[in-house]
């Protein structure tokens, strides 16, 4: 987690303000919200839930597939079924 807080930090301080574009993309696609809401502090929560009741992060939860083990297609099916249900109920919001 260092080493990635490293690099973001050297990027967005010292790399990004002299870039006027990425190398493949028109623009940076940055985050404009700023404010801390319910939706954020509830999406951080059941990620931090999902994380701690099944030992998985997204990534590596997909990458652990390969071992074909049932905990990581129990979480990889939970979390679809999580990004569907939050595509369905972004409207209502």
């Amino acid at each position: 987690m260092a080493s990635g807080l490293v690099i973001s930090t050297l990027f967005f301080q010292l790399i990004q303000p002299k870039m006027p574009r990425p190398l493949f993309a028109e623009g940076f696609s940055l985050p404009t919200a700023s404010q801390i809401d319910g939706r954020l502090i509830g999406g951080a929560f059941l990620f931090g839930m999902g994380w701690a009741v099944s030992g998985y992060c997204p990534g590596p939860g997909i990458a652990s597939l390969a071992y074909l083990e049932p905990k990581a297609f129990g979480f990889v099916g939970a979390m679809l079924v999580g990004f569907k249900l939050a595509d369905w109920l972004a409207p209502v919001r």
